[in-house]
């Protein structure tokens, strides 16, 4: 039996500051077209540091559930600095 467990994220920005070209939620639906993989994405207890608002922060993790991720993976980079 053959397990394929990946985690999806979008990944840095190149320093240029332009708008990524691909979200998580694209590799997700990128992924799920491949193959019936278990697929992890982020997601923020607080909002995350680019996004508008609470609510678009949601949405978007909605958009990556929607392409098909099925676990969420609790993103605690923000405060890591303090451990």
């Amino acid at each position: 039996m053959v397990f394929a467990i990946i985690v999806a994220l979008r990944g840095d920005q190149h320093v240029s500051n332009a708008l990524p070209t691909m979200y998580a939620a694209d590799l997700v639906s990128l992924l799920k077209k491949v193959g019936d993989f278990d697929i992890s994405v982020a997601a923020y207890p607080e909002v995350h540091p680019e996004a508008k608002s609470a609510q678009s922060d949601l949405i978007n993790l909605k958009k990556k559930v929607d392409a098909g991720a099925n676990r969420r993976y609790r993103n605690c980079a923000r405060h890591s600095a303090g451990f």
